[in-house]
């Protein structure tokens, strides 16, 4: 069983995987927390020994990867094959919630995963399209398809459950529909193919597995921030300063 907190991330750069990478850099920089135990390993540390390495000292409970494959099999770097069906690297996933953001993996070796003792998978059934018509992460265009799909890690590492996460992955993905199709987005020149990659990617999209693991652990509630909000007095906290939690209850006595 993986870590809680613990978390990895597999992000190779060639063969188009940096469009992928750099949307997951942002989010992993964006949502990080103190207590988060983080591994990237980027470019040509996106290599097997070095996952492997990195999977015995971590121990993640997440292993996120993005990489070219099909049915059977999931490449990293330099399309170097990672893992495949029934090899030795399948069981390295046990106890884990695993992301491959990869062509065709839902068909055999999702089920494969699972069948060794990943807890949840995440994955395509099809081929999984993104857009290069601009270089990566320079606008929404070219970040698009991956804001949808990894709004799974975004949610994740909020500290949702892999359920909630493939929902709001789900809900995403129609956003982004709708914002290229009647909102901002429409007036791109490249609107329409961007909603028929979005269409297809959704479509292939899939979770096999339990949608009750959370690989975070979820926020704490301050309690006296819940109280004050609770009767109305956020107000007071926010012009007038900080009260100590002593001085709250002296004025309410």
């Amino acid at each position: 069983m993986g870590v809680v907190n613990h978390l990895l991330f597999i992000e190779p750069r060639r063969h188009y995987l940096l469009w992928g990478s750099c949307v997951m850099a942002e989010i992993v920089e964006r949502m990080r927390k103190p207590e988060y135990v983080v591994r990237q390993l980027r470019g040509e540390e996106a290599m097997p020994e070095p996952i492997n390495s990195a999977i015995a000292e971590i121990d993640p409970m997440l292993v996120y990867g993005v990489g070219h494959g099909s049915e059977t099999v999931f490449t990293v770097e330099c399309i170097t094959r990672y893992m495949s069906v029934c090899d030795e690297n399948t069981r390295r996933m046990s106890g884990r919630a695993v992301h491959l953001n990869s062509c065709k993996t839902a068909f055999s070796l999702g089920p494969d995963l699972i069948n060794k003792g990943a807890l949840t998978y995440f994955g395509s059934r099809g081929l999984f399209w993104l857009y290069i018509g601009s270089p990566p992460c320079s606008d929404r265009a070219s970040r698009a398809v991956f804001l949808a799909e990894y709004a799974v890690e975004e949610s994740l590492l909020a500290g949702k459950t892999t359920g909630e996460a493939r929902a709001d992955q789900l809900r995403r993905y129609d956003n982004e529909i709708e914002y290229w199709t009647t909102g901002e987005g429409r007036t791109h020149p490249h609107a329409a193919g961007i909603v028929r990659i979005l269409t297809i990617d959704k479509d292939v999209s899939t979770m096999l597995g339990r949608d009750d693991v959370r690989v975070c652990t979820p926020p704490v509630i301050d309690l006296w921030l819940l109280i004050v909000m609770t009767v109305g007095m956020a107000p007071l906290i926010v012009v007038g300063g900080v009260i100590s939690s002593e001085e709250f209850r002296k004025g309410w006595r």
